[in-house]
Parts: C-alpha cells; structure tokens; sequence
C-alpha cells in the first residue's frame, strides 16, 4: 500500500527528517512561488535556542519523505470542527486542538 505526499498547502503540519533536526515540526502558512512560508511549531531535540513561532522559508522541492526532506503530519482541522467553547459569545475565545494548534473565534465559524 502506498501512501502519496500530498501537495503543499496552508495550515499543513510537517516533520523534519534531518537526523539533525529530530523533532522539529513546521505548519504551512502560505505558499510563494516555488517556497512555503512556515512557523516552526517545535524545536529540534537538543536545540540551544527556542525558535518556535518563528517563520523560515523552505523550498517546495524538500517536502518529500527523504533523509533531509519534511513528511507529511496532518491536514488543518475543517473550519466545522472548530467549535467554539462558547456558543452563546464568540468575541474574545481562544483554544488548542488535539494538535497543540491555537485558533481564534471571530464568530462566523458557527
């Protein structure tokens, strides 16, 4: 059975392979061009420096299961499943997912 990368696309979570990098996961927050523009999620093991939140950009070409590429995690929640805590005031909320992900109410997704 084989299972086939998907195409690169906002709000995707993806693994480093790198031996060097173990553990550090990236989301997809938009595509330019022949690059993505990701937020590190999760730092490598071991790194010296906290560099979750910050944005790097990567090349199209290395989202491939290969030693020095990035695998495919998971796609982003449907908007449907991102239910609000609150239903009755959606102006201020805030909440992870399962994936440690945070989203922000503005109201219209209910």
């Amino acid at each position: 059975m084989s299972h086939e990368t998907p195409a690169v696309k906002p709000g995707q979570v993806w693994a480093d392979n790198d031996p060097r990098s173990v553990g550090r996961t990236l989301r997809i927050e938009r595509v330019e061009g022949e690059r993505a523009v990701c937020s590190i999620l999760t730092n490598a093991d071991g790194s010296p420096s906290d560099r979750r939140g910050t944005t790097t950009r990567i090349g199209l070409r290395r989202f491939v299961p290969t030693s020095t590429g990035y695998r495919f995690l998971h796609e982003p929640p449907p908007i449907h499943e991102k239910a609000c805590p609150d239903a009755e005031d959606h102006s201020e909320h805030e909440w992870d997912d399962a994936f440690g992900d945070t989203f922000y109410c503005p109201g219209e997704w209910l």
